[in-house]
C-alpha cells in the first residue's frame, strides 16, 4: 500500500517557477490520471529528462502515452522493487526531450494564429 510509503509524497500546488526543480527532484514521474485533456505534466517531466509512468486505460493523447511506461495498475509501479531499474533502462530520454522541446508556448501561440487565420480566410 502506498500510504505511509516514504517514497511517495503529496505536496500540493507547485508554483510555476518551481516546476523544473520539482521534476528534477524525481526518480520517476507517475501520472495517475484516468482522463486528461492533453497531458502537459508528462511532457514537462520529459523536458526534464525524467521517466514517466501512466495507466494503460488513461485517456491521454497517444503521442504522449507512447513515450511513457504504461502499467495496468499503480500498484505495479509502487510494489515492484525492480520496476524503477527496468523503467529507467527503457526510457528514450533524448527522444522524449526532443519531443517535449517541441511544446512551447510560443509554438502554441503560432499554431493558434495560423488556425484563426485559416478560419477567417486570410
Amino acid at each position: 500500500q502506498a500510504i505511509g510509503d516514504p517514497r511517495i509524497r503529496f505536496i500540493g500546488l507547485i508554483p510555476n517557477g518551481q516546476l523544473a526543480d520539482f521534476y528534477n527532484s524525481l526518480d520517476l514521474f507517475v501520472f495517475p490520471t484516468a482522463v486528461e485533456g492533453y497531458g502537459l505534466p508528462p511532457v514537462e517531466a520529459m523536458a526534464c529528462r525524467r521517466p514517466v509512468d501512466v495507466l494503460k486505460d488513461a485517456i491521454i493523447p497517444v503521442e504522449i502515452k507512447s513515450r511513457c511506461m504504461v502499467v495496468e495498475r499503480l500498484e505495479d509501479v509502487l510494489c515492484d522493487g525492480n520496476f524503477l531499474e527496468l523503467a529507467i533502462k527503457d526510457v528514450d530520454y533524448d527522444g522524449n526531450y526532443a519531443f517535449a522541446k517541441e511544446h512551447s508556448w510560443d509554438r502554441c501561440v503560432d499554431e493558434y494564429v495560423k488556425l484563426y487565420e485559416e478560419v477567417v480566410g486570410r
